[in-house]
C-alpha cells in the first residue's frame, strides 16, 4: 500500500490485513487484505508508535510518545472509534507493544526504566515481568525475576509463547536477546 505518512509499527489484523502506526501523527492506518487504505484519527495520542491488534475483541493496543517528549501512554482503542481509553500513562518511553501467542495479554517495553510490562486483558492488571524500574543493570539469570535488561527498544514474542526476543539498546548491551519464561527455572537469556 502506498500513500502512508510516516509509518513505523505494524501489526496483522487477523483476516490478511495490518494495522500501522505513525510516530509524528495521531494516525493509525487500516490496510485490508485487499490492499484498500483508511486512515483514523486517534484523539488525544499524538506520536503513536508501538501497536498491537486483539482479534477477540478488535481493540487496537498502542503506545504514543509525543514528538519532543519523552514521557509515553499505554491505550487501546476500539475497532472503528477514534477515542481511545488510557491504560496507563506518564510512562517513561515505551515503543514496543506486542500481542501474546493466545490474545490474554499485551507486553509493551518502557524503554527508559528498564522493564517489559505485561498487561492481562481480563483482569486489566499490569505487571512488569522483565527488568526492574531505573535498574540499568545488565543481568542474564536462569530466573526470569532476575533478569535485567538496558535500554530495551523493541520485542517480538514467540508464537509458541515460551518467551520473546528483546531489542535491549542500553551500552553494555546492543544486542537482540532471547528471554523463555516459564515457572521453572528457565535457561539463561542467550544474545542472538
Amino acid at each position: 500500500a502506498s500513500g502512508l505518512t510516516n509509518p513505523v509499527y505494524i501489526a496483522i489484523d487477523g483476516a490478511g490485513g495490518f494495522y500501522v502506526s505513525t510516530q509524528q501523527y495521531d494516525i493509525i492506518y487500516r490496510i485490508s487484505s485487499g490492499g484498500t487504505v483508511s486512515q483514523r484519527n486517534i484523539s488525544g495520542y499524538n506520536g503513536i508508535t508501538g501497536i498491537a491488534y486483539h482479534p477477540p475483541t478488535g481493540y487496537i493496543y498502542f503506545t504514543n510518545t509525543a514528538t519532543g517528549s519523552t514521557t509515553s501512554s499505554f491505550a487501546r482503542v476500539a475497532e472503528g472509534s477514534s477515542s481511545a481509553e488510557l491504560i496507563q500513562g506518564n510512562i517513561d518511553f515505551s515503543v514496543g507493544v506486542k500481542m501474546n501467542h493466545d490474545n490474554t495479554a499485551v507486553y509493551y517495553s518502557v524503554t527508559n526504566d528498564n522493564t517489559i510490562r505485561k498487561y492481562v486483558i481480563a483482569t486489566g492488571a499490569i505487571i512488569a515481568i522483565i527488568g526492574s524500574v531505573n535498574d540499568n543493570s545488565y543481568v542474564d539469570s536462569l530466573t526470569l525475576a532476575n533478569v535485567r535488561i538496558n535500554n530495551c527498544y523493541d520485542i517480538i514474542v514467540m508464537n509458541d509463547g515460551l518467551g520473546m526476543y528483546v531489542l535491549d539498546q542500553g551500552p553494555a548491551a546492543q544486542t537482540v536477546r532471547k528471554v523463555i519464561f516459564g515457572d521453572e527455572p528457565p535457561p539463561a537469556p542467550t544474545n542472538v
